[in-house]
């Protein structure tokens, strides 16, 4: 592998996203196209795609084979799906032209530009890589899943099934197989590997909105404004304090698997809504559950809660109002019973074999009976912690907005459910208690990830604009300039006093590689790295932020955001340490390049303010010492005030 390359050439990226397309889109497209299937095309093609991708390496995992098994196997299966689809594709005699062709093509047009002006803007401000974020420990990941391809192996092999759920890095072993496929470090391509992913969680939010309103009486133009703003919302709203969601985790598992969710409440509601639907649809959901299982459970749960709710929800509201369609009634009978009857036994199971996660020791999570009596027994998430810092002042301007027009959204099941969904999830003492089973108490706010804020939001906006062109009412008017005000308002990142809206994701929107991210110190990066290659490297003398993102992006170890390291930890007996220690084959580097504070290090309270002000982190005297003590001291590297010495054992 060639780590001397900083950042690769437009070629390299064009390349990148097309080994991650052909990874992720390609297969299952041959088989939509194969099968004729004429719904939610982009979605299966995708998800069909992923499926294969992940399942076909449990035998070759388990087996502890070869990466290249693998890799020939997976070529093989996609080879000839290429194959068929071009014969069938240059061999058909006309065309079966679909009447919903030139509808949907405006639905397609809009999802590419959507996707374009994304991508622009992404290529742009660059990817989202601020130290010490969680992006650093998913590099390293990344990188230790390198080094195991690089050997032709797997980064976690499996002796049983049962251990790969949750438990097998897929996606950081696809971003290491398509790094070591272009010959380059996965920090060298990163804008290119968290454009794909985000890319396609944004494509599946827009196609989801317009499968909601399929059944609308609104206009084309309507359903295509509705999705393009449902799109542009989830960049701008969706995520936690300023961290917008497909910025902040563009790299990780979830994003690959949302996609999916969205998908298998598609596939459900298609299900319930005709009564002539084959259960091909529930079969499908349940694969497509076992693969984001493999890969991130979190999803997977997300989608059996939301696969719930609709289900009973839907149930109950054709009960209540007599549907004339008895047969529809008893599928959803059915299809209820069955679903609160395996909640029910897996309940049980759970709370007999396993015993609970701590709680209580974090602000996570908080007693019910605790805020009106001194005893803690029924845990659930804090409304004012990281569920404040999900819903934040947009969330409250949609809910008022919800509620007071929630007759719109009489017949939305999907919306519905997930608004109401904080009341039955992590607001419910019974569901945290079951979480606190299975999960960690730090994690059980997340469920407010299943508020559908931004979906929410489009479709308001394009009920007011069509009820508007039908009666023209001023109060109508004045209601949806208010509502796009109070959107706006809340979105920005307004301060009054001392307070600050710490929910707005604009902070994260913005450009932070260069100046906070992965390219304040890349020079450095690339020169340990040529080091690596020529020398045993044992150890790096240097401060501890900086030990972070090389223990990331060099040495493939999960890094220490609260470690004190080597500096400062050692200022004040580093002299003597250094003179009598054993330091063979060990680097100091001396790092006075700070990086920028930015709005989310400021105000998301999610590492220390200053924490890329490292010049002073190191002893005074250093340079004093270094100067005095040539005989220790070896300069390799200097750059723009980084300075990497060998150090020279006595």
């Amino acid at each position: 592998m060639n780590f001397l390359s900083s950042i690769p050439s437009y070629y390299d990226d064009i390349l990148t996203v097309l080994i991650y397309s052909v990874y992720l889109f390609f297969p299952g497209y041959f088989i939509v196209y194969l099968f004729n299937i004429r719904k939610h095309k982009f979605l299966l093609s995708y998800a069909i795609s992923f499926t294969l991708l992940t399942v076909i390496q449990l035998p070759f995992r388990w087996a502890e084979a070869p990466v290249s098994y693998w890799a020939w196997s997976l070529q093989l299966i996609i080879a000839p799906l290429a194959l068929a689809t071009i014969y069938k594709r240059f061999t058909r005699i006309g065309l079966d032209l679909d009447p919903q062709t030139t509808k949907f093509s405006y639905v397609s047009l809009g999802l590419i530009l959507v996707i374009a002006t994304f991508a622009i803007y992404h290529y742009i401000v660059g990817p989202y890589t601020e130290i010490p974020s969680d992006f650093w420990e998913h590099l390293a990941r990344v990188n230790i899943a390198l080094n195991a391809v690089a050997d032709d192996q797997f980064n976690s092999p499996i002796s049983t099934l049962a251990q790969s759920v949750g438990h097998i890095d897929f996606i950081h072993f696809l971003h290491a197989k398509v790094a070591h496929t272009i010959k380059h470090p996965p920090l060298a391509s990163i804008s290119s590997s968290t454009l794909v992913p985000a890319v396609i969680f944004l494509g599946s939010i827009y196609l989801f909105t317009v499968s909601l309103l399929e059944r609308s009486r609104l206009s084309s133009r309507l359903v295509i404004l509705a999705a393009t703003l449902s799109t542009l919302l989830t960049i701008t709203s969706f995520g936690t304090a300023t961290f917008s969601y497909v910025r902040y985790y563009a790299y990780f598992p979830t994003i690959f698997c949302f996609p999916i969710f969205f998908l298998c409440i598609s596939l459900l509601l298609d299900f319930l809504r005709d009564k002539h639907t084959r259960l091909t649809r529930l079969c499908l959901i349940a694969i497509f559950l076992i693969t984001m299982a493999l890969v991130h459970t979190q999803e997977a749960m997300f989608a059996v809660i939301v696969m719930a709710g609709i289900t009973v929800w839907r149930t109950a509201r054709l009960y209540l109002n007599h549907t004339n369609s008895q047969m529809l009634l008893k599928r959803h009978f059915l299809l209820s019973l069955s679903i609160i009857s395996i909640i029910a036994i897996g309940t049980v199971v759970t709370l007999v074999l396993k015993s609970p996660s701590p709680w209580g020791h974090t602000p996570h999570v908080i007693s019910l009976t605790g805020l009106f009596s001194s005893h803690p027994a029924l845990p659930i998430a804090s409304p004012t912690f990281r569920f404040w810092d999900t819903l934040g002042y947009f969330g409250v301007v949609i809910y008022i907005f919800y509620v007071l027009n929630i007759k719109y959204f009489r017949d939305n099941d999907y919306i519905n459910v997930c608004m109401f969904s904080p009341v039955f999830t992590h607001f419910n003492p019974v569901f945290s208690l079951l979480f606190l089973h299975i999960g960690s108490s730090t994690t059980l706010w997340r469920t407010s990830y299943l508020m559908p804020l931004s979906i929410t939001a489009s479709l308001l906006i394009v009920f007011f604009i069509d009820y508007l062109s039908n009666h023209r009412k001023p109060f109508t008017k004045v209601l949806l300039w208010s509502f796009i005000t109070l959107i706006l308002l809340s979105l920005t990142p307004f301060s009054i006093g001392d307070k600050y809206n710490r929910t707005s994701r604009f902070s994260s929107l913005s450009a932070v590689d260069k100046t906070a991210g992965a390219n304040l110190w890349s020079d450095l990066i690339i020169e340990i790295n040529r080091i690596k290659l020529v020398q045993p490297i044992r150890g790096v003398l240097t401060d501890h932020v900086t030990t972070f993102v090389l223990d990331s992006s060099v040495f493939g170890r999960i890094p220490n955001r609260n470690s004190s390291n080597y500096f400062p930890n050692h200022n004040k007996d580093y002299e003597t340490d250094i003179k009598y220690s054993d330091f063979t084959n060990h680097l100091l580097v001396v790092n006075r390049r700070d990086g920028l504070m930015t709005r989310s290090s400021a105000v998301a309270g999610h590492w220390p303010r200053n924490i890329l002000k490292i010049s002073n982190l190191y002893p005074e005297d250093i340079d004093l010492f270094i100067l005095n003590n040539p005989d220790l001291f070896r300069l390799i590297w200097a750059n723009d005030h980084i300075y990497v010495y060998q150090i020279i054992p006595k």
